[in-house]
């Protein structure tokens, strides 16, 4: 099953002919972003981080307010200081924990459990925060979820799989997205997944193969002859030159002199010069060329782990955030999403090597550039966009429902 033609299950059961496509467009730019990204920065830093919260809130309304659907907006509603709250809850207890981990390693460790046990609730909380402060044409989302479940979900779950030796990690991710799209809402209307485990099983399994496949063909690189002779080849040629120069500049004694034999003076056995004791051999790894060497070595490996790792994980988000949407409706809309794989790649591979080359300068573009890309492979398909807004709105000012309480904070970063 190709990326692209993810089969649509929710696509059979809506009268197709009749629906109306409605493409999620991204209007922003990398350099209006810039603008705000590198403020942002700068007075996160002044403030020791404290800014953060207000940064947080700048970026999503950047890009909320940039991202149309119908000629609509999405808006971000939250404020800086109920961000601010969690951050210092968690920042708090960050602190905390280390401060005890000297003084009271037992405390400490119940402290460490107890966070564990609450981390159900921060995601709850987390992602109610964003929901709730996120709308479409003055409608706001909303996340219903369950403590308890989402226990047994990103606790109980994940402990379970370990017991499979991982094997069983792709259920437990997919019993994860199907919770959160089926308790998610809009308004009143709960959105719903019809998606099975099948398309998760397929991809993390494959994701798994090509990483087994990758390390053994290192192995086989590595231990190869070619590989060995290459090594050695190295080690006589490059090795044993620097270690050549390195002893002829840290070890060289006077140099002869040409001396006429007939005009020396006699001299006594006290008189003779003694040999220049010599002086303890340095570690040749000392030598900034060894140094230079090394560090250039370890970048090519940490390179080649960290493309890796991104062409695995663009393999898996892109197919499985197909599978969703492709699968996720909403009363009688539906979703579409058509991210290809290798142009997202190439996008972030090219965004990886821009921001190296610029030392960090280019992220808000990338930034921007990628989000662009993904935004514009997906769509809304509705038989009338404008008459289910208007039904929620007059549900929602029906019921009255107020969101807010004494604990609606973001406690993530």
């Amino acid at each position: 099953m190709s990326i692209e033609n993810t089969t649509t299950a929710a696509a059979t059961a809506l009268p197709m002919g009749h629906q109306v496509k409605q493409p999620i467009i991204f209007t922003g730019t990398g350099t209006e972003y810039a603008k705000i990204y590198f403020v942002n920065l700068a007075l996160s830093i002044l403030t020791l981080g404290i800014y953060s919260a207000w940064a947080k809130v700048r970026n999503k309304r950047y890009f909320y307010g940039n991202t149309l659907l119908a000629q609509s907006s999405f808006e971000y509603h939250a404020s800086p200081m109920q961000i601010l709250k969690g951050r210092l809850l968690v920042v708090g207890l960050f602190v905390l924990y280390n401060v005890l981990s000297g003084a009271a390693p037992a405390i400490a460790g119940i402290l460490f459990l107890g966070i564990f046990a609450a981390l159900p609730w921060l995601i709850l909380k987390a992602t109610q925060f964003n929901m709730r402060n996120s709308s479409y044409r003055q409608i706001r989302f909303d996340f219903k979820g369950d403590v308890g479940e989402m226990f047994g979900l990103y606790v109980i779950l994940p402990i379970a799989t370990m017991f499979t030796l991982w094997l069983a990690y792709p259920y437990a991710a997919y019993k994860q997205k199907h919770y959160f799209a089926n308790r998610t809402h809009y308004g009143k209307s709960a959105f719903s997944f019809n998606g099975s485990s099948k398309e998760f099983f397929f991809t993390y399994y494959k994701a798994f193969l090509g990483v087994i496949l990758f390390f053994v063909l290192i192995g086989f690189f590595v231990g190869s002859q070619h590989t060995r002779n290459f090594v050695d080849g190295f080690k006589k040629g490059f090795m044993g030159r620097l270690e050549q120069q390195t002893h002829q500049l840290h070890y060289a004694g006077p140099q002869p002199q040409s001396l006429q034999i007939e005009n020396l003076p006699q001299q006594t056995p006290s008189q003779v010069q003694q040999p220049t004791p010599v002086q303890p051999k340095s570690d040749v790894k000392k030598d900034p060329k060894y140094i230079a060497l090394a560090l250039v070595f370890i970048a090519i490996v940490y390179g080649v782990i960290i493309l890796f790792s991104l062409v695995v994980m663009t393999y898996i988000n892109t197919r499985l955030t197909n599978y969703i949407f492709n699968n996720l409706k909403l009363n009688y809309m539906r979703f579409s999403s058509q991210i290809s794989y290798w142009k997202l790649m190439w996008i972030y591979f090219t965004n990886t090597i821009f921001i190296f080359l610029t030392l960090g300068l280019f992220i808000p573009w990338a930034k921007v550039r990628a989000v662009k890309y993904k935004l514009s492979c997906m769509s809304v398909y509705a038989l009338n966009l404008d008459s289910h807004i208007a039904a929620q709105s007059d549900q929602v000012r029906a019921v009255g429902e107020e969101f807010s309480d004494f604990l609606d904070v973001d406690v993530g970063f």
